[in-house]
């Protein structure tokens, strides 16, 4: 087998051109092309518009552990997932609780964020032996000491057990699959050993490689990958390909990446740059609406063109009257607010039945949310309509026993002293609704809404962001607090 390396003068060039290198035309084999997080979205779009595609039906855009959930599920392959490793991590710290020094708390929240760590440990090849604190300060030694404590327990009570990282390095798994590794400006020793697994199992291994146009600004590259790769295709006694495709960008582009963070700019002067101004903000947009026109009727296409402005706000229904005008296609990328997620909506609709008295239009948008399990709901949200239940005393005479959590969390709201009861509430609805909110995520993956799932996604670690800053021992009111 080969494994073939594809450049390109930026990361973004260098995946640019592996995903050239992708037969459209093969159905019948599976692609698995392997991005960081951050990537995933921007990669599917490179992918669509590189290869003129309208759909993908064999190729699969992932993260590293998106890539291990992707082929064990369809090898039938039993898995810790996240819920089964959140009490996993609780039995083990219970199990150690008189040994631990710092981490006493053991809520299925705080649980999540030991999960995370051991993960990321886990992903360098650090066994929990080699897991030491060598500063001076005390407190970080006691949290080392105690993850790594927690990290040996896991990793026992786990015994014949594995997770998607482990199951993945199972070279059985990889045979008849193209592995793409694209994007990436590092990796991490778990990467390696995948793509040490990959060398002889998998049908082909492809990987992205970003190589400097210029000496003087080769050190923005993480130069290691490549001997890194070399020295593994030489233990597993492979042949490597390097694959310098044609440099695709234009001549501006192609100064910019040349000289980017370099401190020894070289060629010459063009006129690529204009600075203009106008009386007006009508008249600023005026002046680019006919620009584009121009520049189209030259044989620019629209979506060659990127605006910027200092606020959309400002801008925006000027830009759409006179873009329409003009019959000029546009996209507005506004802002999300985060506090549009279902997520973060549930929550502040839990919290409003304290804060504003079970109002009776709160209570049908937790009844209808998703996000809250509830078995009849239909006839539950009938029998609220019907009877138009409004306020707390209409709650506990009629829905009390109907919606056991929804008395449980008001109750734990209302018993709580200090601003880390109340944050301990929110967590615990969060940790609830966890299995709900995967089911909700998957839905708008199927509806094909991309940009609506990775904010939902990065609801409940901004939530948490929050949340740690109020996390404190004081007393506090609840009507300040919220």
């Amino acid at each position: 087998m080969r494994v073939e390396l594809i450049t390109g003068s930026t990361i973004f060039e260098s995946v640019k051109n592996t995903f050239k290198s992708i037969d459209v035309k093969d159905i019948n084999t599976e692609y698995f092309i392997v991005v960081p997080d951050r990537f995933t979205l921007k990669a599917e779009d490179l992918l669509f518009d590189t290869l003129n595609l309208s759909a993908i039906f064999n190729i699969n855009i992932v993260s590293l552990t998106g890539l291990a959930k992707e082929i064990l599920g369809k090898e039938n392959i039993e898995t810790i997932n996240i819920l089964d490793g959140i009490m996993l991590v609780q039995k083990a710290m219970q199990k150690i609780a008189d040994k631990l020094i710092f981490y006493k708390k053991m809520s299925p929240m705080f649980c999540y964020e030991i999960l995370k760590n051991i993960n990321q440990i886990k992903s360098c090849m650090i066994t929990p032996d080699e897991l030491e604190y060598m500063g001076s300060k005390e407190i970080l030694k006691k949290k080392i000491h105690d993850l790594s404590l927690i990290y040996r327990e896991y990793q026992q009570i786990m015994e014949c057990k594995k997770d998607c990282i482990d199951n993945i390095k199972n070279k059985d798994i990889l045979n008849d699959k193209i592995i793409i590794f694209a994007g990436f400006d590092s990796f991490t020793e778990l990467n390696y050993q995948l793509i040490k697994a990959c060398m002889n199992n998998c049908k082909k291994l492809v990987i992205s490689v970003a190589t400097p146009m210029s000496l003087s600004n080769q050190y923005i590259y993480e130069g290691d990958i490549l001997e890194k790769i070399r020295k593994l295709a030489v233990e597993e006694d492979v042949e490597i390909v390097i694959n310098s495709a044609k440099n695709s960008l234009n001549k501006n582009q192609t100064k910019i990446a040349s000289n980017l963070f370099s401190q020894d700019i070289k060629g010459e002067k063009e006129k690529y740059l204009s600075v203009s101004s106008s009386s007006s903000i009508k008249a600023e947009i005026e002046y680019i609406a006919s620009l584009i026109k121009y520049r189209v009727y030259r044989g620019e296409r629209y979506k060659s063109f990127n605006v910027g402005c200092s606020s959309l706000e400002r801008y925006s229904s000027l830009i759409e009257k006179i873009f329409t005008e003009r019959e000029i296609p546009y996209y507005l990328d506004t802002e999300v607010n985060m506090k549009n997620s279902l997520l973060v909506m549930y929550i502040s609709k839990i919290i409003n039945l304290k804060k504003k008295n079970f109002l009776n239009e709160d209570l049908l948008y937790i009844l209808n949310c998703p996000l809250f399990e509830l078995d009849n709901r239909e006839e539950v949200i009938a029998f609220v309509n019907e009877r138009n239940i409004n306020g707390r005393k209409g709650f506990y005479a009629y829905l009390k026993d109907k919606l056991p959590k929804i008395d449980e969390y008001i109750s734990k709201m209302d018993n709580c002293l200090t601003f880390r009861d109340f944050v301990n509430v929110i967590r615990e609805i969060i940790v609830n609704s966890f299995e709900k909110h995967n089911e909700y995520l998957a839905q708008l993956d199927e509806k094909g809404l991309l940009k609506e799932r990775s904010i939902e996604e990065q609801a409940p670690d901004n939530i948490e962001q929050n949340l740690q800053v109020l996390d404190k021992d004081e007393p506090y009111d609840f009507n300040n607090f919220v």
